[in-house]
């Protein structure tokens, strides 16, 4: 037996591919690149990896909100976290909903006095390796049909539930992306 990390039989083990840096990092930047297309399907221009004025921080993902609920809402500064759905050295069933909840909360306090700076709201996309989503993710997504809806972009009443499609398309790009990791290096 390897530890996490080593060689088995010429090939990485699970552990290893799902908390591995390269893996890591093409996982999230598919799932950032999905939901950017997402918010351009609501007719939001949005850039990714924009620098944040005063800091070492950059967003994932920085756009203009076209419908802002109060002033300190014009921006949209989204980072994606995506966190180990389970622990190969723990045989308990992990608490999906508390890991969400503190990956959600770690991103708004880590950018909230950026945000008061600079009227952007603070949006974490926190998803697990399988592809749960925090609430707050969803309710995201359900702000951008709104949004899509009154850009004319998005009927309701024709179109696929923007909300369903958009949270399937993210949790299948973090899917992929794990296969893709897994398939080339085996």
């Amino acid at each position: 037996k390897g530890q996490d990390g080593e060689r088995q039989n010429g090939t990485r083990n699970a552990a290893h591919m799902a908390q591995c840096p390269y893996t890591r990092i093409r996982r999230h930047n598919k799932v950032a690149f999905t939901v950017m297309q997402a918010m351009n399907a609501a007719g939001i221009i949005a850039t990714r990896e924009r620098q944040l004025p005063g800091t070492q921080y950059s967003a994932d993902i920085w756009a203009t909100n076209p419908l802002p609920t109060h002033p300190n809402d014009q921006y949209f500064l989204i980072d994606v976290t995506i966190w180990q759905a389970y622990s190969s050295r723990n045989e308990a069933l992990p608490n999906t909903a508390m890991t969400l909840r503190a990956a959600h909360k770690r991103k708004i306090q880590k950018y909230k006095n950026i945000a008061n700076q600079t009227n952007a709201h603070v949006q974490p996309i926190a998803m697990s390796t399988y592809g749960a989503m925090h609430q707050g993710t969803t309710d995201f997504l359900k702000r951008l049909a709104i949004i899509a809806e009154a850009n004319g972009t998005y009927f309701p009443d024709l179109d696929n539930d923007f909300v369903l499609q958009w949270r399937r398309n993210i949790a299948f790009q973090l899917a992929r992306a794990t296969a893709k990791a897994v398939f080339d290096t085996a």
